[in-house]
C-alpha cells in the first residue's frame, strides 16, 4: 500500500508544467500575482469623496478642493508625476472666502479606495515660511483612480478634504 506522502509527491509532480506552453503560463501567473488583485472601479473613488472636486488628470499638476471651512490647493512638483516616481506636493490652505489661513498642521495622503490600499511611502510634511506646506516622499505606485486626502488644523478647527485624482499610465 502506498503512503499518503508518496501519493502527495506524485500528485504534485502531475501539477508541474512539463511543456513549454505550461512553463510559459506558469511564468505569466507569477508575473501577474505581485500586482493588486482587486478590480479597478475607477468611478467609485469619485463617488465616495466627501468634497465636490472635479476629477483631474495628472498632467495638470494641480488639485483643488473645498470642505465646510477650508479650501486647499495642491501643486505637484514635478508637475506631472510618473508612476512609481517620488514627487512633492505644495499645499496652500485658505478660508472658503479666499482669506489667508496659517495652519498648525497639514497632512497629505493618497489612497486607491477601489483597491483597498494607499501609497507605499510615508510622506514628510513641513510648514514653509510663506504659510504653505510641503509634503515630500509622495509616490503613486500604480496608474488609476487615487483619492488625495488633506487633513488641516487651523484656528482650533480641523477638517479633512478629499479629492479624486487619475494617475495616467506611462506612455510607451
Amino acid at each position: 500500500m502506498k503512503s499518503t506522502a508518496t501519493r502527495a509527491v506524485k500528485s504534485a509532480h502531475l501539477l508541474r508544467p512539463t511543456t513549454k506552453l505550461g512553463m510559459l503560463l506558469s511564468g505569466l501567473m507569477v508575473v501577474a500575482l505581485p500586482g493588486c488583485n482587486k478590480a479597478d472601479k475607477s468611478g467609485d473613488a469619485a463617488k465616495s469623496a466627501t468634497v465636490q472636486a472635479a476629477k483631474v488628470k495628472g498632467a495638470t499638476g494641480q488639485l483643488t478642493g473645498k470642505g465646510k471651512t477650508f479650501a486647499v490647493s495642491l501643486t505637484f512638483e514635478p508637475k506631472t508625476p510618473k508612476v512609481s516616481q517620488l514627487f512633492s506636493v505644495r499645499t496652500v490652505v485658505t478660508k472658503l472666502d479666499g482669506s489667508k489661513v496659517t495652519p498648525t498642521l497639514v497632512d497629505v495622503n493618497a489612497t486607491m479606495p477601489s483597491h483597498g490600499h494607499g501609497m507605499m511611502t510615508k510622506p514628510q510634511h513641513k510648514a514653509l515660511a510663506d504659510g504653505a506646506w510641503r509634503s515630500e516622499g509622495m509616490k503613486l505606485h500604480m496608474h488609476g483612480a487615487w483619492l488625495f486626502e488633506v487633513k488641516v488644523q487651523a484656528g482650533g478647527q480641523s477638517e479633512s478634504i478629499k479629492m479624486p485624482f487619475d494617475q495616467p499610465p506611462e506612455a510607451r
